[in-house]
């Protein structure tokens, strides 16, 4: 006797265009190369609820993990023998060391009113007896230290009695190491776009 196998239902495959086996092909390789990209924190603030920018808050950052008392944006006491009320608040004052610090934006302040109006601000700072260090943002943004350390009433401040240096802080270390892992995107190639066939 003999046995024969199982018969299979007669399959149709429908007609399939080769326009949509080419949307299938585009499909499956959108998701064989697809790259999943984690995103790393660039600088993780240790302040908050500071009030300021981000060259405000590196500054706080570098200036607190040294150990170097200051008050921010301190109110300054009015100028005697002048006309005018001056309310001035430096972005960092360092009584202990007679020590402005003017955190400066470029948009801001490269405007020609501005640059007067903090030009009259630094005199009356020299006038009070503070010495005045004004640092651009994107200086701060790149080399914090090499400001910091042309700050010469500090250089050489090893901090308050009892001050344990635990660690250097780079404030720029996480930015660096997440540069430093980034790819670049290959240039396009001129006339490499390809037009859509017309139907």
């Amino acid at each position: 006797m003999r046995v024969s196998a199982p018969k299979r239902p007669e399959v149709r495959l429908a007609k399939v265009t080769s326009r949509e086996i080419s949307r299938l092909r585009v499909r499956s390789k959108r998701s064989v190369d697809r790259q999943w990209k984690v995103h790393q924190a660039r600088w993780v603030d240790p302040y908050p609820w500071v009030m300021g920018t981000l060259p405000e808050k590196l500054v706080f950052a570098w200036l607190a993990n040294h150990g170097i008392p200051f008050t921010f944006q301190a109110s300054l006491p009015d100028v005697p023998d002048t006309l005018t009320v001056e309310d001035f608040r430096p972005d960092f004052l360092l009584e202990q060391f007679k020590v402005v610090i003017e955190v400066q934006g470029e948009y801001w302040h490269s405007l020609p009113e501005q640059a007067e109006h903090d030009v009259y601000k630094f005199a009356v700072y020299k006038h009070l007896g503070y010495e005045v260090y004004w640092f651009w943002e994107t200086d701060i943004l790149t080399d914090l230290a090499a400001l910091m350390a042309g700050v010469k009433e500090i250089s050489g401040y090893s901090g308050p009695a009892g001050w344990v240096w635990e660690h250097q802080v780079d404030g720029l270390a996480a930015l660096r190491a997440a540069n430093s892992n980034r790819r670049r995107a290959p240039a396009p190639a001129l006339g490499s776009r390809t037009r859509r066939k017309q139907r």
